[in-house]
């Protein structure tokens, strides 16, 4: 990876977001509610990841709660704690800072799973990671890499540290791909992807290509982000493969 290009990857992982995290009111007993507890979060992360902070501000020391029926919600929607910080944002349209109610009742059980520990959030980092790998090197560079590459992996997320990460990562991204990984969400958290190829018809395979490829009809008048920015359509697939992949190593597309 050329100095440049270096530099890109490391602007996409040092992209955050000022949230105010903020317990429900109507599940408070006490007249004296705790402020907000504000925070920048990566773009990069998973909510379960950075609650730890804000649930000791939010909380009193002597005051126990169940976690296990946790669940987060924005303006009135219950967000998905498995897809990146940045990816609900721009699904969202949310204003700055975000405010992200926590709950401990009321799970809403039709619209979410539950997360019952960051156990959970690794398993589905390196589950995520397993199935990109199969998509651009047929699972060859997973299945070699030893548990303590996992691990390390999994800690460079976690403690939002780049060098630990992509010491382990620039493995996984050394050749280009077979397919390119990537996923289109829709407003209301759906997501759909598709077998794309880097190159269709002896040509550079473009995001509009990808989006028409994964939508159809349905990408007629959308608005493209990927994290945050609205990327012109006709960058190649590669490039944004390469340069602006979340952790998992997926292209996040959000379809607006």
């Amino acid at each position: 990876m050329g100095s440049e290009d270096a530099e890109i990857v490391r602007q996409v992982w040092d992209s955050y977001l000022p949230v105010a995290f903020r317990l429900d009111p109507e599940e408070e007993a006490s007249l004296h509610a705790p402020q907000p507890h504000y925070t920048m979060v990566s773009r990069l992360s998973y909510f379960p990841l950075v609650l730890e902070k804000a649930l000791k501000h939010l909380l009193r020391s002597e005051e126990k709660r169940e976690t296990g029926d946790l669940w987060l919600e924005s303006d009135g929607t219950p967000l998905k704690w498995h897809y990146p910080v940045g990816v609900l944002f721009d699904l969202l349209g949310a204003c700055i800072p975000w405010t992200v109610t926590i709950h401990f009742r009321h799970f809403p059980e039709h619209q979410l799973v539950r997360c019952q520990s960051r156990a959970a959030v690794e398993a589905h980092l390196i589950h995520a990671l397993k199935e990109s790998d199969a998509l651009r090197n047929r699972s060859q560079v997973m299945s070699s890499l030893q548990k303590k590459d996992h691990n390390q992996l999994w800690l460079g997320v976690c403690n939002d540290k780049f060098d630990q990460f992509w010491a382990v990562n620039r493995k996984l991204n050394a050749s280009d791909p077979r397919y390119v990984p990537l996923r289109v969400h829709a407003r209301d958290q759906t997501v759909r992807q598709k077998l794309v190829k880097p190159v269709m018809e002896g040509r550079e395979t473009t995001l509009a290509d990808a989006v028409d490829a994964v939508l159809g009809a349905d990408a007629a008048g959308k608005r493209i982000l990927i994290h945050g920015l609205e990327v012109p359509p006709e960058t190649p697939l590669l490039w944004l493969s390469k340069h602006m992949s979340h952790c998992d190593n997926f292209v996040h597309i959000c379809a607006l």
